[in-house]
């Protein structure tokens, strides 16, 4: 929790307890972009990143990425989150007072 107040503290927004600004953080289950892929496996990363939205990507990059699964997560999340931008941006607080309490697990409208 306290690396949320410095992340506030240098002007993040933190969603659902902010309006989402250009820098705005927001809390991820990295499953939710991958669906049910066994993450231990090497040849499953690299199934995965064989989809065509994958392609233009540096195969160095790939390689990393499917290394091991907090590398295939990091990289398949920032992807993710990369592509919906746009809906990350325009997150609003809540006035939910759970939510505002417990927060929220953000994931796009539309997962691949």
């Amino acid at each position: 929790m306290k690396y949320l107040s410095l992340l506030q503290e240098t002007r993040f927004a933190i969603w659902p307890f902010d309006h989402a600004t250009t820098r705005v953080g927001v809390e991820i289950y990295p499953w939710l972009f991958t669906g049910p892929i066994n993450k231990s496996d090497r040849r499953q990363h690299e199934d995965y990143q064989s989809r065509p939205e994958f392609q233009k990507l540096p195969k160095e990059w790939c390689d990393i990425a499917a290394s091991c699964e907090d590398a295939f997560d990091a990289a398949i999340s920032a992807f993710r989150m990369h592509q919906h931008a746009t809906e990350i941006r325009s997150l609003r607080r809540t006035t939910d007072s759970e939510l505002l309490l417990e927060g929220m697990i953000w994931h796009p409208n539309s997962v691949n």
